[in-house]
């Protein structure tokens, strides 16, 4: 299987690969970016027996998986044992670790309810156009609510 990825579920932007995101590119305001974290990602699920392998960041007490990391490319974070797939992507979000952190680092109950399920991307988080890199906007120092 070939490279795949999800939008975002905040920004509705390409999550992209690891390999891909080491492109430069200058921002929609002129500001020169980097585009690793396109690919640095935040993994928001329900903790429940369909993961076949825990996630080593642990559980938290509501019930809910976190995972940071970055995003492989084929449908999992380096590192982690579990892929994406063997959930249903009714029991989680995927959002770029920064505009998780900008939308509050909800928890699952949070995700699930202001969220929608995650897109497929379009460019496979992997054949990109710098064009398109240009219109997005690092979130930092804004939230989106």
């Amino acid at each position: 299987m070939g490279f795949f990825s999800w939008e975002c579920c905040a920004c509705h932007n390409s999550i992209l690969n690891v390999y891909s995101s080491t492109l430069e590119f200058t921002d929609k305001d002129g500001n020169k970016q980097d585009g690793g974290w396109l690919s640095e990602v935040t993994f928001v699920g329900k903790a429940n027996a369909e993961y076949l392998d825990f996630p080593s960041d642990g559980y938290t007490k509501d019930g809910t998986v976190y995972v940071s990391g970055m995003y492989n490319g084929y449908g999992s974070i380096e590192g982690e044992e579990f892929e994406f797939l063997d959930v249903s992507p009714k029991d989680y979000r995927l959002f770029h670790h920064e505009c998780w952190r900008a939308v509050g680092e909800p928890d699952i109950e949070q995700a699930l309810r202001d969220f929608a399920e995650n897109d497929n991307c379009k460019y496979q988080g992997h054949f990109i156009d710098v064009n398109f890199c240009e219109k997005i906007k690092k979130p930092e120092g804004f939230a989106l609510y």
